[in-house]
């Protein structure tokens, strides 16, 4: 099984290779980039993902689970342009 990094890393490359500022990958996908057995774990362990999370933080995507199953991917940079929301207090 590669690291946490080792598989930010090489999402980042997938990302970077198919040119989109955001996507979708599954579980499934995650799996064999991990290079984790798809019968040995149902599921992603929480603690991996959430390695994985991070790392792809730091390399300038930010991810997220989806309700429907797999995470959603976004780079960084792409919310550069994004509209400011503010907080007011009621007076």
């Amino acid at each position: 099984m590669k690291t946490a990094a080792e598989t930010a890393a090489a999402i980042k490359a997938l990302f970077n290779e198919h040119d989109v500022h955001r996507a979708r990958i599954s579980e499934k996908t995650i799996k064999a980039i991990a290079c984790i057995e798809p019968e040995a774990e149902e599921i992603l362990h929480v603690r991996y993902m959430t390695e994985v999370i991070n790392e792809l933080s730091l390399i300038g995507i930010l991810c997220g689970q989806l309700p429907r199953g797999g995470y959603g991917l976004i780079t960084t940079s792409n919310l550069e342009g994004a509209k400011v929301i503010l907080f007011k207090t009621e007076i």
